[in-house]
């Protein structure tokens, strides 16, 4: 056997018990191919690091340096792709459905499988899934005075989870 990638035929000559045969051959071929895809690459949301998606959807964008037509995937919120199905490749996915118990960091798995089922390696990106916001502990103008004579005042902030402030009067 030719262990080389590439196609392979085999030509056949078929006998009866009379010893009668076939005068041309069968010949039948096939693609012999073991080279698995290139790893996917992935980025969720157009590469941000976090969502707040209330239901924990987000879009998935893809890459492949294999023809896409002669391509499927499998996506999953598994390393192990339990209960993933093929389907074929896209670009990308438009709300994908992250595991939504509890808020964090996601991870989404891809794998590609070419037309000989060769599987690649797993691709995967990040998104930090935050649906709660930030929890105002207290706020005060002043050390909580009623009374100032100054247009600048002091103001202090216990804030959990904030990255940014916005500030207005009135």
């Amino acid at each position: 056997t030719d262990s080389l990638e590439g196609p392979k035929s085999i030509k056949a000559y078929f006998m009866d018990e009379a010893k009668n045969t076939t005068k041309t051959p069968s010949e039948a071929s096939i693609i012999y191919s073991t080279t698995p895809p290139k790893k996917p690459s992935l980025t969720i949301d157009q590469g941000h690091k976090y969502t707040n998606s209330q239901n924990g959807t987000v879009s998935i964008q893809l890459a492949a340096q294999e023809n896409p037509q002669n391509i499927r995937m499998l996506v999953s919120n598994k390393p192990n792709f339990e209960g993933a199905k093929e389907r074929p490749f896209a670009l990308s996915l438009q709300n994908w459905q992250l595991d939504v118990e509890i808020d964090g960091l996601k991870t989404v798995f891809v794998r590609l499988i070419d037309q000989a089922n060769n599987i690649s390696e797993v691709g995967k990106a990040e998104i930090f899934l935050d649906r709660t916001p930030p929890k105002v502990n207290s706020f005060t103008i002043e050390n909580n005075s009623i009374w100032c004579n100054s247009l600048k005042v002091m103001l202090t902030c216990d804030v959990d989870d904030a990255y940014e402030a916005q500030f207005s009067n009135n």
